[in-house]
């Protein structure tokens, strides 16, 4: 693992893949140079930080499925509320 500095002219974004506060991005590096200093992970560290980098996203998986999950819900009180049967509203049976 290492540090970019996305102010870096060898520094492209391609996009960013979700519109929240979470920085998660598509980026490629073409001929950036890599100081020692800016190395942050080497070896089983490195790895250890990769894994950790998929627990994260994991989790923020995990709370936009709730955020999903819920605005279903609202959305099928909603329809049904609106839905007449029989001349009654569907709610009321």
């Amino acid at each position: 693992f290492f540090a970019a500095d996305s102010r870096h002219e060898a520094y492209h974004l391609v996009k960013n893949v979700v519109d929240s506060s979470k920085y998660v991005s598509e980026f490629r590096l073409d001929g950036y140079p890599v100081a020692p200093a800016d190395i942050l992970h080497t070896g089983r560290a490195a790895f250890d930080a990769a894994l950790n980098t998929v627990n994260v996203g994991k989790f923020n998986l995990c709370t936009a499925s709730i955020g999903i999950c819920e605005h279903a819900m609202y959305e099928a009180v909603t329809h049904a509320s609106n839905r007449i049967l029989y001349g009654r509203p569907v709610t009321a049976f």
